[in-house]
């Protein structure tokens, strides 16, 4: 996801005739969609993992709880990016490890 970013913002500094705005709004979407390919690739191999278990019930629960704790954590993180990520501030020094 980086490297699209990192892509997009050379493309931008090398072109002078570059519509702000525009451009950033363009971004936005492709980071977006980037992040969402990268989030939704991880269920989909998670699930994956779950259907090979099989019927072992030890297993099944463990799984699940395994992914009600990771759906936690993929939510507490969105929250942060949506409500309390200062763009101006280094990202290591906003949330605690």
């Amino acid at each position: 996801m980086t490297t699209t970013v990192a892509e997009y913002l050379t493309w931008a500094r090398q072109n002078p005739d570059v519509n702000y705005p525009q451009f950033l709004k363009i971004l936005k979407c492709r980071v977006r969609e980037t992040a969402k390919l990268a989030n939704n690739k991880h269920w989909v191999e998670f699930q994956n993992l779950k259907a090979s278990l099989g019927s072992v019930e030890v297993y099944k629960q463990k799984m699940g709880s395994l992914e009600h704790e990771l759906q936690a954590a993929e939510a507490n993180i969105s929250n942060f990016f949506s409500n309390n990520y200062d763009i101006y501030s280094a990202l290591d020094m906003q949330r605690p490890l």
